[in-house]
């Protein structure tokens, strides 16, 4: 899927457990827990249902942190 894509992969690193079953049963060889939206990945949902400690789920919607938005001055 391309880089813009609203459907993504998520990795709740707290909850990982470092296991490697997603990795395992993912068809396109994606490292999910280093990668978990790589290219590759066609959002299969393998990896999720694979996850024993339910730490992969999908996203929704672009993928927007404060550390990405642009700086803006504040108004007063």
């Amino acid at each position: 899927m391309n880089k813009v894509s609203l459907l993504g992969i998520r990795v709740d690193a707290c909850k990982c457990v470092s296991c490697g079953k997603c990795s395992k049963v993912c068809q396109m060889d994606v490292d999910v827990v280093r990668a978990s939206n790589h290219a590759e990945c066609i959002r299969c949902g393998k990896c999720i249902g694979a996850c024993p400690v339910d730490a992969i789920s999908y996203r929704y919607g672009l993928d927007v942190s404060a550390a990405k938005l642009p700086l803006t001055a504040d108004k007063k």
